[in-house]
């Protein structure tokens, strides 16, 4: 799933700066990234067949 360095800004996630970088615990991530998935709404797609 492509998350752009913006949208990560906008989640609330625990961040340490070290030597002048943002470090993310990768489980914080992948957690956050599971309950946006979760969240979405399913939507259905293809090509309608007329007939």
């Amino acid at each position: 799933m492509p998350i752009s360095h913006r949208t990560l800004e906008a989640w609330r996630l625990p961040v340490q700066h070290v030597c002048g970088k943002a470090l993310v615990p990768t489980m914080a991530l992948f957690e956050a990234a599971a309950v946006k998935l979760a969240e979405a709404p399913v939507l259905m797609s293809g090509r309608r067949h007329k007939g």
